[in-house]
């Protein structure tokens, strides 16, 4: 409420409080979004009058934005073309791309008004035309002239709604809209493949504009400048974390213009093709073939190794601020030249980022444009490879106070590999021996990083963790870096390190996102179906993170599995409900007859399989020799030890990565889908008929009943009977509690096999089946 806190108050002014309120349902909020509540001056009543406005405040024009939906008219691909032949600029390339744009888009305002304005008002006309029709078509007979009025204004109307229904998705923040059916989702489904016509619909007309954009490019190859504006971006702010308040809480995110995003991706292209070898292994970020998982486990055996060996160690982790706002550019230009880029090269970089122009996004109204003189835009195809540039330079400057024996990093394994330090982009993590000494050149080493790179670490958020060090001597130690002393188990990079993932703890936050989940669909009346597509697309894909690095024990699994079972049968109420179908049945394949629901320990050894198959095929990394020093596998020749047949699930790493697998005859290790096929059961009788349930047309809720009505699974009174859910029968008829489901939607069925109502349930089901094909034999 604006204007005051209070509405009431007892006339001695002892007592107030806020009693007057208004109370709005959802399609009011939905037509009247900017609605206010004002409390006005209170005369001699005890109450002051609360008034409800709606505001609309206007924050200027908004950026002109192509829909999905223009493409798809008839008129658009002519007259685009059309203008494209008759506009005729001179100039350099850049200049005659920009300007053709600009008259494109002055145009494409015009013409989307005439064709795609007042929607609403179209609709309406339609189905009043449609109406009127049928009102006539009721009492008279309808002459060829009218029907075809009708056939047409019914085209019209389902083009206006698709029209419409597209461009609404595009422009909300949602993916998803609530309360469709399967028809509807058909057609969403088709608009989502048209999101990304290209870059920006360049494909759609690029038999038009695919010269002027050659001659832009050429033109920049050669003389390395961008024409002005054609580096433009907008910034969005995107939430961290939920509920932010202040401006730390937010990541800002830059929407790049389409002419610099062509420039820019070409330049990403050709610099992803070389990045791997100009950056260390320490870092495996944004590099093809280096994933994040790899500096988990490089840091979890570190921290392993440090334990078993009792050595005095402290562990440092760098938490840099706002670190792509903040690279300085005269410092990126020096690690490019000391890794030996070209000056031409140098001179595109370097106008990529010097050209560049932003404004802000505020409430969908764009802000006066400012140049940027530092950092790197989120949201640009070359910002993560240029930041790792900047952050090798931290990598040689550790690498070289190791060598100098400034120092001391942390001896791994019998081949004693040093870890000193791990990087993912700017998550950074420091390992070395716990002295005074060594504190001292971490320090170093961060501040000479800082003065050079133009990063800065947040020494307030960074954390300093001792092994086999006293609490004292750490907080000693961290009182010096200023920064929090912390213990382990340490969070990096999203996956816990340093702990026992034996103890039930470890898990207790993954336990809780599944609990969370369900608290917030807690009050939504989802039918089995969804519920099924709320366990495979959101619950499934939970600990799919934490399941490629680590084996989760069983007791948690189990844990996990009833809560998705619990959901899967009732929701999230109480009492609890009866599991109709064994969980072992509906985690198998639906082309099993089954409901396609992931078994997680299987799917947990399926994604830990991907370690033995990047082990025998990569080229060496970080984390392979850390691997082979730890556990004396000299020379990789992981294959060859695989064939002596070594049973490898008695290989004891701590992490338990290497811990489950399945092997072929030959000793080669098997995954993915080979691997599901010889874990799995043989194929039980009657599951090409349930497979027969899945029907893509068919809605979700229909198929997933019509599979438990031909199991006989669903709460019929004989069902019901034999779980002691009802101590009586209603229905006294023989028939009914002996034949179950094929007597209540199957009656010619249950007449025929009434005498044999004991056979067996094959017979049952193919009555059901049929009775389900032959709408006619139900009643």
């Amino acid at each position: 409420m604006i204007g005051r806190r209070f509405t009431w108050c007892q006339p001695n002014g002892n007592a107030m409080s806020r009693l007057d309120r208004f109370l709005l349902s959802e399609d009011w909020l939905l037509k009247w979004k900017d609605m206010k509540q004002w409390g006005l001056k209170r005369d001699i009543l005890d109450h002051c009058p609360v008034l409800l406005k709606n505001e609309v405040k206007n924050w200027g024009p908004k950026p002109f934005r192509l829909f999905n939906a223009w493409l798809q008219h008839p008129e658009f691909k002519p007259k685009v073309a059309e203008l494209w032949k008759t506009t005729h600029i001179q100039g350099w390339g850049g200049y005659i791309l920009k300007q053709k744009l600009k008259e494109t888009k002055s145009f494409l305002k015009c013409w989307s008004k005439e064709k795609f304005g007042e929607l609403d008002k179209k609709i309406e006309n339609c189905k009043e035309t449609i109406a009127t029709l049928d009102d006539k078509g009721e009492v008279f007979t309808l002459s060829n002239d009218e029907l075809e009025t009708r056939r047409q204004g019914t085209m019209d109307l389902w083009r206006i709604l698709q029209d419409k229904e597209s461009m609404l998705k595009q422009k909300s923040s949602f993916r998803m809209l609530r309360n469709y059916n399967r028809g509807w989702q058909s057609i969403l489904s088709l608009c989502s493949k048209k999101m990304n016509e290209g870059d920006h619909g360049w494909m759609t007309m690029w038999e038009d504009v695919r010269k002027k954009i050659y001659d832009f490019v050429a033109d920049f190859q050669r003389n390395g400048k961008l024409v002005r504006g054609s580096n433009a971006s907008f910034i969005v702010l995107i939430p961290k974390k939920e509920n932010p308040i202040r401006i730390e809480d937010y990541r800002p995110i830059s929407l790049i213009g389409c002419m610099y995003k062509l420039i820019s991706k070409l330049l990403a292209n050709r610099l992803s093709k070389v990045i791997e070898g100009l950056i260390g292994e320490n870092q495996s970020a944004f590099i093809a073939g280096r994933l994040l998982v790899d500096s988990v486990i490089v840091a979890n055996e570190t921290i392993d190794e440090i334990k078993q060996k009792k050595k005095r160690c402290f562990i440092f982790k760098a938490d840099f601020e706002k670190a792509f706002d903040k690279v300085s550019w005269d410092f990126l230009d020096y690690m490019m030249s000391h890794m030996g880029f070209c000056d031409i090269w140098r001179k595109w970089i370097k106008e990529c980022l010097s050209s560049s122009t932003v404004s802000v996004l505020v409430n969908g109204s764009a802000t006066k444009e400012f140049k940027v003189s530092k950092g790197l835009r989120q949201g640009d195809p070359l910002s993560p490879f240029l930041f790792l540039i900047v952050a090798e330079g931290l990598n040689g400057i550790i690498n070289s106070a190791v060598s100098k024996s400034l120092f001391n990093g942390v001896q791994v394994g019998s081949s004693n590999v040093t870890i000193s330090h791990l990087q993912f982009a700017d998550d950074t993590i420091l390992f070395g021996e716990a002295n005074e000494q060594n504190i001292k050149a971490a320090k170093s080493i961060m501040r000479t990083f800082e003065l050079v790179s133009g990063l800065k670490i947040n020494y307030n958020k960074s954390t300093l963790i001792g092994i086999n060090v006293d609490t004292e001597e750490i907080n000693h130690f961290a009182c010096f870096l200023h920064c929090k002393p912390g213990k382990l188990p340490l969070m990096y990079l999203g996956m816990p390190v340093g702990t026992s993932l034996r103890r039930k703890s470890t898990w207790s936050t993954l336990v809780a996102k599944f609990e969370r989940k369900l608290t917030g669909w807690n009050n939504r009346f989802l039918s089995m179906g969804g519920r099924i597509v709320c366990i495979n697309f959101v619950l499934s894909s939970l600990p799919v993170f934490l399941m490629s690095a680590y084996l989760i024990p069983m007791g948690v699994i189990k844990r996990i599995d009833s809560i998705r079972r619990a959901f899967l049968w009732g929701g999230c109420e109480l009492p609890k409900k009866i599991a109709w179908v064994g969980w072992e049945k509906i985690c198998k394949n639906k082309k099993d007859g089954r409901l396609g629901i992931k078994d997680l320990r299987r799917f947990n050894l399926a994604l830990l399989g991907k370690w033995w198959s990047r082990l025998t095929d990569e080229s060496v990394g970080l984390w392979k020799k850390i691997l082979s020093a730890k556990y004396n596998r000299e020379g990789h020749n992981w294959s060859n030890w695989m064939r002596e047949g070594t049973q490898f699930t008695k290989w004891d790493i701590g992490l338990g990565i290497l811990g489950a697998g399945i092997q072929d005859g030959g000793g080669n290790y098997i995954h993915g889908r080979k691997a599901r096929l010889l874990t799995s059961n043989e194929v039980e009788e009657g599951s090409k008929t349930l497979n027969q349930c899945w029907n893509p047309i068919v809605p979700n809720k229909v198929c997933t009943f019509a599979w438990l009505l031909l199991q006989d699974r669903i709460p019929s009174k004989a069902n019901l009977l034999k779980r002691n859910v009802i101590k009586d029968a209603l229905d006294a008829r023989p028939s009914v509690l002996n034949g179950g489901v094929s007597s209540m939607f199957c009656t010619t069925i249950a007449r025929r096999c009434s005498p044999n109502t004991h056979g067996q349930q094959k017979t049952k089901r193919d009555g059901i089946l049929s009775g389900m094909q032959s709408p006619g034999h139900f009643g």
